[in-house]
């Protein structure tokens, strides 16, 4: 988060502000923020087509595309199904997408993965594709279990998410992109020093 209540950087390091991801958004520039409810932050934050999510950006360029320094900082770190800013698909596969940053009017935060069906409590965003990570056919992904995957997802031999395809599963499609190393099922080896496992990729642990 920055200064600026409707402003947003990279939601998935422990920074505080965009200076050292270079990443920016504005709940502003999200046309679902009208009412009555205004998500995912409310009236303060209204639908504005003419906000700068920062000087010289307008949504439209923050809706299509970042620099290639947030790509390289955030990118990274952004699991399966969510944008860099938070906006992740709950329940994956459903093409509704809510708000991890959502809280309530004590600032208290309210989406958990128990809440996804909620609104009041996981708010609906729009996912900002310039920087985001679509869940995959065969990818595990937020909400995602592997008995959830296709047949078609598996290595016939190992029983394991197939590894090939392309980084939003392809077709059959692999559990994580190219060259990201797989994790959390049986059969597979733990991530390497430097690195967590989320949505069953190997995530570089977020910098401080």
């Amino acid at each position: 988060m920055t200064g600026d209540p409707c402003s947003l950087d990279c939601f998935w390091d422990q920074g505080n502000g965009p200076g050292n991801d270079d990443c920016y958004w504005d709940h502003r520039c999200d046309p679902l923020e009208k009412a009555p409810d205004y998500p995912p932050e409310g009236i303060d934050c209204a639908y504005d087509p003419g906000a700068k999510p920062k000087p010289g950006m307008s949504c439209e360029d923050a809706f299509g595309g970042q620099s290639t320094k947030c790509l390289d900082y955030c990118a990274p770190l952004v699991p399966n199904g969510c944008d860099c800013f938070g906006c992740c698909e709950l329940p994956s596969g459903s093409g509704k997408y809510v708000w991890l940053g959502s809280m309530d009017e004590a600032k208290n935060g309210t989406c958990t993965i128990d809440a996804v069906k909620d609104p009041a409590k996981c708010k609906p965003c729009t996912f900002v594709p310039g920087c985001g990570n679509a869940c995959g056919k065969c990818e595990l992904c937020i909400g995602k279990k592997p008995e959830d995957l296709p047949p078609e997802c598996f290595d016939a031999d190992a029983g394991l998410p197939d590894g090939g395809g392309g980084a939003d599963g392809g077709e059959p499609g692999g559990q994580c992109p190219p060259g990201v190393e797989p994790c959390g099922l049986p059969g597979q080896q733990p991530c390497a020093a430097g690195y967590y496992c989320i949505t069953g990729c190997c995530k570089l642990t977020p910098p401080k």
